[in-house]
C-alpha cells in the first residue's frame, strides 16, 4: 500500500467521527448576593451564566392573563431567606405571594431549555407554588400548589417558565434556578477507530519498510 493511500485512509477514518450531545448544568445562585437589604432590579432584569442569559420579569396575574407588573427584588438581608421575590406596590413586600393580585416571575431563554431544578424559600409552612411552562411555543401548566422547597424537574422542556403564588397566605421567593442545555461534542464511532488503527499501524509498517 502506498504512503499517500494509507494517509487517506486516516483521513478518511477521521471523517467519519460524529457528533452526540452532552448535557451541561448552569445553575443561576440568587442568594449569592453581595449587598444587605432589599435590592430594586426593575420590572425586567437579567442574569447570565455560562454564557446563556436568563431574562427575569416580575408578573401578575391580570384580566385573566400574565402581564409584566411590579418590580423584580433581590433580597440579601436574611441569610436562609435571600432570593427573588415580587413588590407590586408601595406597601408589597418583596416576597412573592398571592395576596391581593397573584405575583410570580417568569425566567426566558432566548432558547429551549430543560428545567433542571427550582430551589425556594417559604416564609411558613403553609406556603407552595405553581409552575407554567411554555414549549413549541404553548402554555401548559406544569403542577399547582407544590410544597415542597426544593425540586428536581426530570424532563420539563422549555424556553419560558412562570413560578407563581395563588393564594393569600403562599409566600415564598426563588433561591436557585437550574436548567440543561445540550452542547455538540465530537467523539468517534467503533468503526471509526478501527479505521484509524489500522491506517496508523499501515503507516507504521510502511514507514518500516522504507528504513
Amino acid at each position: 500500500m502506498k504512503f499517500a493511500s494509507l494517509i487517506g485512509v486516516a483521513t478518511f477514518s477521521l471523517a467519519l467521527l460524529s457528533s452526540v450531545a452532552s448535557a451541561s448544568i448552569i445553575k443561576y445562585d440568587f442568594t449569592d448576593v453581595s449587598h444587605l437589604g432589599k435590592s430594586d432590579l426593575g420590572r425586567v432584569t437579567s442574569f447570565t451564566e455560562d454564557g446563556l442569559e436568563m431574562t427575569v420579569k416580575a408578573m401578575q396575574r391580570r384580566d385573566g392573563g400574565w402581564k409584566n407588573r411590579g418590580h423584580v427584588i433581590e433580597d440579601g438581608l436574611r441569610r436562609n431567606a435571600r432570593g427573588l421575590g415580587v413588590a407590586s406596590g408601595q406597601h408589597d413586600n418583596w416576597e412573592i405571594d398571592g395576596s391581593g393580585r397573584r405575583e410570580g416571575l417568569k425566567f426566558s431563554f432566548d432558547t429551549e431549555v430543560h428545567l433542571f431544578g427550582i430551589k425556594t424559600w417559604f416564609g411558613d409552612h403553609n406556603d407552595d407554588w405553581n409552575l407554567r411552562v411554555k414549549s413549541d411555543g404553548n402554555w401548559s401548566n406544569i403542577f399547582k400548589d407544590k410544597d415542597v422547597k426544593s425540586f428536581r424537574a426530570g424532563d420539563i422542556k422549555g424556553n419560558q417558565f412562570i413560578v407563581w403564588a395563588d393564594a393569600q397566605n403562599d409566600s415564598f421567593s426563588i433561591k436557585k434556578f437550574m436548567v440543561k442545555t445540550k452542547s455538540m461534542v465530537s467523539v468517534p464511532e467503533p468503526g471509526s477507530l478501527a479505521l484509524i488503527a489500522f491506517g496508523l499501524a499501515a503507516l507504521v509498517t510502511s514507514r518500516k519498510k522504507l528504513v
